[in-house]
């Protein structure tokens, strides 16, 4: 994959609203990351990790967060954080987001070899180690899981770059579905170790996290790595829209397995609308992939013969692709609470480690530039709740086995779906819906008698 995959890998949980709750648990792991990590390991904060914490939260594991915590950490100080009632969890998140930087940093340094993924690589060795330090003393075992999920990819990487075998994409995201389903699992194990349900859920719902993250990855990167030859699995613009549609998937088997009134519950709806608002364009514009279709920059002894006439119009007023998440950091601290962040968001940059944007996303932008103001009422809300409730009541095919959800045709549009009752429903069957929710249709297979 390519360097800018570390966006997606820190960025893919991002929610494009304000969500208070969700605020107060980033900013949260904010302070821990600071405080275990230091200063400069907050360009890589994850919102993986933000959207672990709030799971135990949501899923009453942890306490909810005081109504007056902080939505922005400004870089304080924690006091007493040992003897805070989060302080295992907290620390375990943030710990998490360290092991994921350093494994793409690792990782940017073996496929590209610059020099800048080499300094930052050695720049951040030392809190990398301490966070493997951490995962070794608090969660035996997980290290081993950790190391054997990359050992696989890697594998299969170099057998498909080999063209030794031929993969799906659902078999090539399973060894990263592996690893964060480990790490999901342990840090339920960790909160509550006598409950096995819980620890299955939360291990089912990491690996839906990773299978999401990598299909993501694959499509958001496609034209990138195309134009410079690295590899990707994904072969043609049809293989993107497919991939998208598996990271929707994904996204739904979450949401069916959380509270309906979770704050990651209002994540989920926001980051599958980014989904489906890029599948719409599933060839990415960004201005780093134009600069190189231009032939302005461009990778030592490659050349560009690809260029699209038309991408000069579309450079201005993009919508839908910020930075993610990777070099999130560090913004909003410098930023008064009633707003002057780099982005000039209307709000206020929502928290320290959340803002350093190079374009606005696709909901609330104006012309200028600027994001147009969003109450709080409508900031965790979104169109998303309407997107399957036309399909109530209506006929359809199961485009694939539900067992019990996968894919369902609906008046031509493959939506996912689930099975009402949980029975297996093979392809092809005719199918009805029965209800819907903002991730997908559930469904009844059609008896002959309908």
């Amino acid at each position: 994959m390519t360097d800018s995959g570390i966006d997606t890998m820190f960025g893919f949980l991002a929610p494009q609203r304000r969500i208070p709750k969700w605020r107060q648990a980033y900013a949260r792991i904010c302070q821990f990351q600071r405080q275990l990590y230091g200063l400069t390991s907050l360009p890589f904060m994850s919102y993986e990790a933000a959207f672990l914490y709030r799971l135990a939260i949501d899923f009453k594991l942890l306490p909810e967060l005081p109504q007056a915590a902080a939505q922005c950490c400004r870089l304080r100080r924690l006091r007493n954080a040992e003897g805070a009632p989060d302080f295992q969890a907290a620390s375990f998140a943030a710990t998490f987001g360290v092991v994921l930087a350093g494994i793409k940093l690792q990782d940017d340094v073996q496929d590209s070899g610059r020099w800048f993924n080499r300094l930052l690589l050695a720049k951040f060795q030392r809190p990398i180690r301490d966070a493997h330090r951490f995962i070794a003393r608090w969660t035996p075992g997980l290290e081993v899981e950790i190391a054997s999920s990359l050992k696989l990819h890697s594998e299969m990487e170099s057998s498909i770059s080999g063209r030794k075998v031929t993969v799906s994409l659902a078999e090539y995201s399973e060894p990263t579905a592996y690893g964060f389903g480990a790490v999901f699992e342990a840090f339920a194990e960790l909160l509550r170790p006598a409950d096995r349900e819980m620890t299955a859920r939360f291990r089912d719902i990491g690996e839906c996290v990773g299978r999401a993250i990598i299909s993501w990855d694959c499509a958001v990167d496609f034209e990138h790595d195309r134009i410079r030859g690295q590899f990707n699995l994904l072969k043609s613009e049809a293989d993107v829209l497919s991939a998208f549609e598996f990271a929707l998937l994904q996204l739904s088997q979450i949401g069916w397995q959380i509270p309906d009134d979770s704050t990651d519950t209002d994540v989920l709806i926001q980051v599958a609308d980014r989904i489906r608002c890029r599948r719409k364009q599933p060839v990415s514009s960004q201005p780093l992939r134009r600069l190189e279709r231009w032939g302005l920059i461009r990778e030592k002894r490659f050349a560009y013969a690809k260029c699209d006439g038309c991408e000069g119009l579309c450079l201005v007023g993009e919508c839908c692709e910020c930075t993610g998440g990777a070099g999130e950091a560090a913004s909003c601290c410098a930023a008064s609470e009633t707003g002057s962040g780099l982005c000039a968001l209307g709000e206020g940059t929502p928290c320290c480690c959340d803002a350093m944007c190079f374009c606005p996303d696709c909901v609330g932008c104006t012309p200028n530039g600027q994001k147009k103001p969003v109450s709080e009422s409508a900031a965790t809300t979104s169109g998303t709740a309407d997107v399957y409730s036309k399909f109530e009541a209506q006929h359809g095919v199961a485009a694939s086995s539900l067992n019990p959800s996968g894919f369902v045709t609906i008046d031509g549009e493959r939506v996912p779906g689930r099975s009402q009752t949980g029975e297996f429903i093979q392809a092809g069957a005719r199918v009805t819906v029965t209800s819907t929710n903002p991730f997908g249709v559930f469904v009844r297979k059609q008896t002959e008698s309908g």
